[in-house]
């Protein structure tokens, strides 16, 4: 059995307050365009669930600390992420039609995590170095390229997951 989520107007004030939003794992069926009315959301957790929608929704929301959406169908570029979101710290998204340059990440200088595997993503690593506080890197099965060394002052960084991409 399924859950359909959505949220109409008269939703907005009650939901508007939400922190966060979980459905990890669970049967759940609707868009992220109907997460939108969600403004003060600091959390999206819905990886492994039947959700789909360009990410582009995400610009609803600048709190957000913590993206998880992977193993979903939902699509759409990086940089609405990078370019909204400036708290992010945990990024992620792989198994999913994220495309993008990975460039869009760079100034997230919060950011811990980020998993991006086997998705469109692209561009140089080198792109990350400025974000000091990574922790853990999974960019297996991208098209992004670079050299490995130019991650080096990530001196938190104690995982790098980078089989299948351009990365020497």
């Amino acid at each position: 059995m399924f859950h359909h989520f959505c949220l109409d107007a008269d939703d907005q004030g009650l939901l508007g307050l939400w922190r966060g939003f979980c459905a990890f794992g669970r049967p759940f069926l609707g868009t992220l365009h109907c997460l939108r009315s969600l403004g003060q959301l600091q959390e999206l957790t819905l990886a492994k669930t039947a959700i789909s929608g360009d990410i582009s929704v995400l610009r609803h929301f600048p709190l957000l600390t913590r993206v998880s959406l992977s193993h979903t169908r939902v699509s759409g570029n990086v940089s609405t992420l990078a370019l909204c979101c400036r708290k992010l710290k945990i990024a992620s998204l792989a198994h999913t039609k994220i495309s993008g340059d990975i460039k869009m990440f760079q100034g997230l200088e919060a950011l811990k995590v980020l998993q991006l595997s086997s998705t469109r993503v692209q561009g140089d690593v080198a792109a990350l170095r400025s974000c000091l506080l990574l922790e853990l890197l999974d960019l297996n099965d991208t098209l992004v390229s670079g050299n490995s060394s130019a991650l080096d002052s990530c001196v938190e960084l104690h995982t790098i997951l980078l089989h299948n991409t351009r990365i020497r």
